[in-house]
C-alpha cells in the first residue's frame, strides 16, 4: 500500500506597513520603517491605535511627516521613534487623540506639531535636537501637554495663536533660544514646568498674549532671564514661580499698567535669587531681589 503525503499550504506571513502606508486599523509594528521619502505613515481611520513597539520610522532629507494624523478623532499613537523628517508627528484638524511615550529627535522643523487641532493629549513624549523646536501648538485650543521633554532644540515649546492649552510638568532645558514661548496666545495654564539653562529666557510671553497663568514653574540658569514678558502682553498672572541663577534677571517685564510694580501683569510669591544683574526689572516682582 502506497503512503499518502498531505501537502499543506505554506504559512502566510502578513507584511507590515511600508513607507507612505495609510493605517486604517489598530496596528503594532514588527519592524523598522524607512528611510522614507514623503510621509512615513498616515493615520486613515478614527478610533484606532498605532503601537510602534519602540520601532523606528526614519526619513530621508526632505521627507515630510513621520506620522501624520489629519481630521481623525480618538486615535492613540504610542512607543514610536521618528527621525529624519521635516515634522516628526503632525496633527492637522484632529481632535481627542492621544500621543504617549513617543520620541521625535533629529527632525528638520519640529518634533511634534498641532495645527488647528483641539482636545488632544500629549504625555511622556520626547523631542530633542530638532531643527526649529520640540513642540509647536499652532492655532489650536484646549490641548494638554504633560510630562514631555524638549531639550537641545532652538525652541523647546512654542504656543502660537492658541488658547486654553495646559502644560504640566514638562521639561525644556538647554535649548538655543527660549525654553517655553507663548506668542499671541491667551488663557493658557502652565504649572510645574522646568525651563533651565536655555540660551534665551526660560519662559517668554510676547505679542499680545494675555490671561495666561504660570504657577510653580522653574526657570533657572538661563542666559537672559527666567521669565520674560514683553510690552504688548497684559493680564498675565505669575504665582509661586522660581527664577534663580540667571545671567541677567529672574524676571523682566516691559509692560506698563496698574499691575504689580507698575506692570500690566500680576506677580505674587515669586522667587528670584542669585541672578547676576538683579532679581527683576522693574524691581518688586519677586523676592529676595538678588
Amino acid at each position: 500500500m502506497g503512503s499518502t503525503v498531505a501537502l499543506l499550504p505554506a504559512p502566510a506571513f502578513a507584511a507590515g506597513p511600508v513607507c507612505g502606508a495609510t493605517i486604517t486599523k489598530s496596528t503594532t509594528l514588527s519592524a523598522n520603517i524607512g528611510p522614507c521619502l514623503g510621509n512615513g505613515l498616515n493615520i486613515g481611520h478614527s478610533g484606532i491605535t498605532l503601537n510602534c513597539a519602540r520601532r523606528t520610522i526614519s526619513g530621508e532629507v526632505g521627507s515630510d511627516v513621520g506620522i501624520a494624523i489629519s481630521g481623525m478623532t480618538g486615535v492613540n499613537v504610542e512607543n514610536c521613534h521618528v527621525s529624519g523628517f521635516l515634522y516628526g508627528f503632525e496633527l492637522t484638524g484632529a481632535s481627542e487623540n492621544k500621543l504617549s511615550k513617543n520620541t521625535a529627535n533629529g527632525n528638520g522643523y519640529f518634533g511634534f506639531e498641532l495645527y488647528d487641532s483641539s482636545l488632544n493629549s500629549l504625555a511622556t513624549n520626547t523631542a530633542d535636537r530638532n531643527g526649529f523646536g520640540g513642540f509647536a501648538v499652532n492655532g489650536s485650543s484646549t490641548n494638554a501637554l504633560v510630562k514631555n521633554t524638549a531639550d537641545r532644540n532652538p525652541e523647546g515649546f512654542l504656543l502660537f495663536i492658541d488658547s486654553g492649552i495646559t502644560l504640566v510638568s514638562n521639561t525644556a532645558n538647554s535649548n538655543q533660544y527660549d525654553g517655553i514661548s507663548i506668542v499671541d496666545s491667551s488663557a493658557n495654564t502652565l504649572t510645574m514646568n522646568v525651563a533651565d539653562k536655555n540660551g534665551g529666557p526660560g519662559f517668554s510671553i510676547s505679542y499680545d498674549s494675555f490671561n495666561n497663568k504660570l504657577t510653580l514653574n522653574t526657570g533657572n540658569g538661563n542666559t537672559i532671564s527666567g521669565f520674560d514678558v514683553d510690552s504688548f502682553s497684559s493680564a498675565n498672572v505669575l504665582t509661586s514661580n522660581i527664577a534663580n541663577s540667571n545671567t541677567m534677571y529672574g524676571y523682566r517685564d516691559f509692560s506698563i499698567g496698574s499691575g504689580t510694580a507698575g506692570t500690566a501683569n500680576s506677580y505674587s510669591l515669586d522667587e528670584c535669587a542669585v541672578n547676576f544683574v538683579g532679581g527683576s526689572t522693574p524691581t518688586g516682582l519677586c523676592t529676595p531681589q538678588s
